[in-house]
């Protein structure tokens, strides 16, 4: 919410987007992996710890693609910002 743009999409509000949903996603990834890295060192089942496993690779894929489609929509905007500023010009 920090860094959406509520306003005319500029390239600065485009960029503050897009690094906000990479942070998101980041914070994703290593809050999956600290479960994961607790569970294993703590001791538990091994059922449990497949478990994590398999969600900290979920969580992981899932972000990747997330980031990725970040990307895209940020090279979107951008094309976008640079069509309206050729019309305007």
């Amino acid at each position: 919410m920090l860094f959406n743009s509520y306003g005319a999409l500029t390239v600065d509000g485009a960029l503050r987007m897009a690094f906000a949903a990479v942070a998101g996603q980041t914070v994703a990834v290593l809050s999956a992996m600290t479960a994961l890295v607790l569970t294993v060192k703590r001791g538990y089942a091994w059922p449990a710890i497949v478990a994590f496993a398999i969600i900290t690779a979920v969580v992981v894929g899932l972000a990747v693609g997330s980031i990725a489609a970040a990307g895209d929509t940020l090279l979107s905007r951008l094309d976008l910002i640079a069509e309206v500023n050729e019309l305007n010009a």
